[in-house]
């Protein structure tokens, strides 16, 4: 008998599992993951298809792995989407290139998006947030993904690209339209919602580099046609999906970042506190936010050439998780990860991802999110929550249904 309840753990597997099915589980993530980590760095799909890497230094090393690509349009196929824009707007994507097309676009891009460009739209982020409070300081209440996040990151990053003031609030409904194709469960109805925003934000930029070409400006999208017509090989098509992806990253993911950032301070009243007291705090509070509660849940990569890692042999094509939002609170990496702390150090987190794919609007998002940050806190005394927001389940971009406050 005891020989026969040996061969029985033997046989039991060395991984964890990981469900992430129940719409209740995404109220809170963090639990879960933290039992799955525990057990083991990798964790199977409750379905049985893909792993999930829980673990930092797992996680650290495949982000800048030669054996494991990027990939976009082939994940979408595994989930039945096999065709149509959204499908082919996604294979266009900055982080779904591999190898020299992607070094060739990122260099390109990256010349706009330079930390010092970002310093530079300093002033007008705080100005922005600053005319956002305006509108809503007598009232007493808002709701900060619908009267504050939504509005300033789609203000800053249209007028970077030159996208006319009258233009905005189309623009802004089709780049939060395009972040619904990024979920684990994509409906129907959800489907046509998103296909229809890439058409019709296509039609948008490509009229929008036309009329650049004619009547160039001091704009992004003028700078990205110079450098195509220097001979960066950057091809038409090329150009409008980097402006779509500029568009969309600009907007939607900072959208994230924004209220993410005000739910997770007003539910640590000590360290909103500290900021109050002192704003120097401001950029490690950000980081920090990063760490705690990323805006995206993990990045997709596919096995291009077959290892073994933890005990646990990875074949060809097979897809992998990186999930940065376990890696982000493995105590292995961070002391007490579960402890929000606006002045933690030596916080190298993947809120931006890492390697060849980190972030290229980075050192942007930061900027919005200090200076967003710092005018809530100046202007808002009080600033408290009115109710318990809900995390929209199933979204590789995080996002709150809403989040009313009160001041």
């Amino acid at each position: 008998m005891p020989q026969l309840q040996r061969k029985t753990r033997s046989l039991e597997p060395i991984w964890a599992t990981l469900d992430l099915t129940s719409p209740g589980a995404w109220q809170n993530l963090h639990p879960v993951l933290a039992q799955a980590r525990e057990r083991h760095p990798l964790a199977r799909d409750s379905s049985g298809e893909g792993w999930s890497v829980l673990r930092y230094a797992e996680l650290d090393g495949l982000l800048r792995d030669p054996r494991v690509e990027s990939q976009g349009p082939e994940m979408l196929a595994r989930q039945g989407l096999d065709g149509g824009p959204f499908h082919e707007f996604v294979g266009r994507m900055l982080f779904t290139q591999n190898g020299p097309d992607h070094a060739r676009l990122r260099a390109l891009v990256g010349r706009a998006f330079t930390p010092s460009t970002a310093a530079r739209m300093r002033p007008r982020v705080r100005e922005i947030a600053h005319e956002l409070i305006d509108r809503v300081q007598g009232l007493g209440a808002m709701d900060v993904v619908r009267d504050f996040a939504h509005h300033l990151p789609v203000r800053v990053i249209s007028e970077m690209i030159g996208v006319p003031e009258g233009d905005y609030t189309r623009f802004a409904q089709w780049t939060s339209d395009l972040g619904l194709g990024f979920s684990l469960v994509l409906t129907p109805d959800r489907r046509r919602t998103v296909d229809a925003a890439v058409e019709q934000l296509h039609a948008y930029v490509s009229d929008l580099v036309e009329e650049r070409r004619r009547r160039p400006g001091s704009d992004l999208v003028s700078a990205l046609i110079q450098a195509e017509e220097a001979g960066d090989r950057l091809s038409h098509e090329e150009l409008i999906a980097m402006v779509m992806n500029l568009l969309f990253g600009g907007h939607d993911t900072t959208k994230s970042l924004l209220q993410i950032a005000t739910y997770t301070l007003l539910s640590h009243p000590q360290e909103l506190e500290r900021v109050r007291r002192d704003s120097a705090l401001l950029p490690s509070a950000v980081e920090e936010v990063l760490r705690y509660e990323p805006v995206v849940t993990g990045v997709i990569r596919v096995v291009c050439e077959p290892f073994e890692m933890a005990g646990v042999k990875l074949d060809l094509g097979e897809p992998l998780v990186l999930s940065l939002i376990s890696a982000n609170r493995d105590p292995r990496r961070f002391p007490q990860p579960d402890r929000f702390d606006v002045g933690r150090r030596d916080n190298r987190h993947f809120g931006f991802g890492f390697g060849l794919h980190f972030c290229v609007g980075a050192a942007l998002a930061r900027v919005e999110g200090q200076e967003a940050l710092g005018v809530l806190v100046e202007r808002l005394p009080g600033l408290c929550l009115a109710e318990r927001p809900r995390w929209v389940p199933f979204t590789a971009i995080r996002r709150l249904e809403s989040l009313r406050v009160t001041f």
